[in-house]
């Protein structure tokens, strides 16, 4: 298949069942059939007649369809702009990358949220600007039947609206809810999908004792793993919290930092605290007891016990590091930002939504180490990032295009793997970095489906 090329595509509705093809290069017009396939995501159309023309020094290829290829093929609008390769050996024209970006569906039936249009319009703008094409559905808008998809897209007014496409070419997974992802309707739904969309990726949430079994596989990004052991038993618990001294533990599928107990260990004491909706600060003086406590906010959830750090401080405050790592147009991990978080005082996590404060790198660092560290540590965040990212790639034998790692850096500046997410929420205004990297890390989704799709961007057509 020859390289991807820009055309306009316009409906003309005094042709019936054919096609006109303008061509800016008369060797395009040559290599052209008079009968052809036209091809949109899933969806193939055969077209008997095709009329060629060669016109100088026009920006793009132009084609008009009949208003009935047009719909056979669900073209979401009249007009648009869109990448197209051409492979001769099939007499086939192929529109796209057809994207879809599967999300949780709004509360009402048939709607989104403010918030979800905020973000989805951001992943559509980019997608335009690339010349592709992208829409977003969840598990009610699939017709299985007629193997469409009722989506949602920007019409030419920018304005978030409804149609149906054929199934993507790629599928980038941004459903942010794990109560919807364990849904049974859900799960069927997404096996399904799997088996008819040759690309996707971002697949399910990982859960923390996954991420730290997929690292412990990796020979050298092992070694960033803290202490941690899957809790059998809540009798395990006083033990390990007392050979430990200070433990974190976690619920195996949290999130946004709730359900996380902390236990310090001194004196014979166990003094815990517990995020739920609310602080909760309490001591123990023997095991039993601290079971006791345990066993109530635990119940029969699945958790993990981990070593505590001694993490870097800002103003006494508790500090972690956020990478979003993202796959560019050329399939290739890099970093697209990176910010400190620091704990609400009192709290036990950093969590932006649990009010922690988002800070440059350079504002905590400067206050821990000297400027020659300073270099150092930057450097390795970028390369363990990078490794990190790839090991758990390589280890759980899935497929991502993005993950937002958490990571921890103690008083020695030992760098620590604190948690993944599969599912990095990202916002379209940013208070420590620049507006450029927001519009990045909504991009480079859409460039690495093009490059899944096997088209490229426009820059390099």
């Amino acid at each position: 298949m020859s390289k991807s090329k820009i055309f306009v595509i316009q409906i003309n509705h005094k042709l019936k069942n054919e096609v006109k093809i303008t061509a800016s290069k008369i060797q395009d017009i040559h290599s052209y059939s008079r009968d052809m396939n036209l091809e949109f995501g899933s969806q193939t159309v055969r077209i008997p007649t095709v009329y060629l023309h060669y016109v100088k020094n026009i920006q793009y290829d132009f084609m008009e369809i009949s208003p009935d290829i047009a719909r056979e093929l669900h073209l979401p609008k009249d007009n648009m702009t869109i990448l197209a390769k051409y492979d001769s050996s099939k007499r086939l024209i192929k529109f796209g990358p057809l994207i879809g970006i599967f999300i949780k569906p709004g509360k009402k039936k048939g709607s989104i949220s403010i918030v979800q249009k905020a973000v989805l319009s951001q992943y559509f703008k980019h997608a335009k600007d690339l010349h592709y094409c992208a829409y977003a559905f969840s598990a009610d808008d699939i017709d299985w039947k007629r193997k469409l998809i009722h989506g949602y897209f920007t019409n030419d007014r920018n304005v978030i609206v409804k149609g149906y496409f054929p199934f993507p070419d790629v599928m980038y997974d941004q459903n942010c809810s794990r109560t919807y992802e364990r849904k049974q309707k859900v799960v069927t739904t997404l096996q399904k999908l799997y088996s008819h969309i040759p690309n996707y990726f971002n697949p399910g949430y990982l859960n923390k004792w996954e991420i730290y079994e997929y690292l412990s596989a990796h020979e050298i990004a092992k070694r960033f793993n803290p202490y941690t052991k899957l809790v059998r038993s809540i009798s395990m618990i006083p033990n390990e919290a007392q050979r430990l001294g200070v433990s974190y533990i976690k619920p195996v599928n949290g999130s946004l930092g709730e359900g996380i107990v902390t236990v310090t260990y001194h004196n014979g004491v166990y003094h815990y605290k517990y995020q739920g909706r609310t602080i909760v600060e309490g001591k123990c003086t023997n095991h039993k007891k601290l079971e006791e406590v345990l066993s109530n906010i635990i119940g029969k959830r699945k958790y993990i016990i981990q070593k505590g750090l001694p993490l870097i401080n800002y103003q006494q405050r508790p500090v972690d590091i956020r990478v979003l790592m993202q796959k560019n147009e050329r399939g290739k991990w890099i970093r697209t930002k990176i910010f400190a978080r620091v704990s609400k005082p009192g709290s036990i996590t950093s969590n932006l939504s649990r009010g922690g404060e988002a800070k440059t790198i350079d504002d905590v660092l400067t206050n821990n180490f000297s400027t020659d560290q300073i270099a150092n540590i930057k450097k390795q965040l970028r390369s363990i990032s990078r490794l990190i990212a790839k090991a758990i790639e390589e280890s759980s034998e899935k497929h991502y295009g993005e993950l937002g790692l958490d990571l921890g850096i103690t008083d020695n500046g030992q760098i620590w793997l604190i948690e993944i997410n599969s599912k990095p929420w990202k916002t379209i205004e940013t208070k420590t970095g620049t507006q450029e990297l927001v519009e990045k890390s909504f991009r480079r989704p859409m460039e690495y489906a093009g490059f899944l799709a096997n088209f490229i961007g426009k820059n390099e057509v």
